[in-house]
């Protein structure tokens, strides 16, 4: 949908309309975009430096629950409210067409945040637990050397999961970026 005008003057009634369906939008919008940007850029980055390794797998084991679950919803709720307002005119297939290829667009993000909220992080999540009490058992942390080679299965099957939800947390930027400047040159 268009942007409405900009209105001549400010009233009680331009406020109000502010409260919109675009503008529920655009703030979800900017949620699950500023939410990722920063624990992609920023957040994981910066405590993994100043956290000792177990607070840094306590926090990032209760927050990635919360991360994923509300970018989930809220991608959901990206891809409702596309549709309430750009209703499609043609099959979902149809990536010539904007509600169209928008939907796709939105689907694929919401599908990142289900699978990394449902499967892939529940998986790095029981692995890093696992991990670490296999340390506690063998003395030693999991990169020392000496480890024993169950310690380095469960380090290679650790780095396969945490690179799947790595990969899928940076597709879900791309592809909200990729909707961000839609709706930046067309409107929502």
């Amino acid at each position: 949908m268009p942007y409405a005008p900009t209105p001549v003057s400010i009233s009680g009634s331009t406020l109000l309309g502010l409260f919109s369906p675009q503008g529920a939008h655009l703030l979800v919008f900017a949620w699950t975009l500023g939410s990722n940007g920063w624990e992609t850029f920023v957040g994981g980055r910066v405590a993994f430096r100043a956290l000792p390794r177990l607070h840094f797998r306590a926090l990032r084991g209760r927050l990635f629950k919360y991360y994923f679950s509300v970018n989930a919803l809220a991608s959901t709720y990206l891809l409702g409210s596309h549709l309430l307002l750009n209703p499609l005119s043609s099959s979902l297939l149809t990536l010539s067409s904007p509600p169209s290829f928008n939907a796709l667009l939105l689907g694929a993000h919401a599908a990142t945040y289900w699978l990394n909220w449902l499967v892939v992080g529940k998986k790095v999540s029981a692995l890093m637990h696992e991990r670490a009490e296999q340390e506690v058992r063998e003395g030693k942390g999991y990169n020392e050397e000496g480890i024993s080679e169950k310690m380095k299965d469960l380090n290679t099957r650790f780095i396969q999961a945490h690179v799947v939800s790595s990969l899928l947390n940076v597709a879900a930027l791309g592809l909200v970026t990729v909707h961000g400047l839609w709706i930046g040159k067309y409107g929502v």
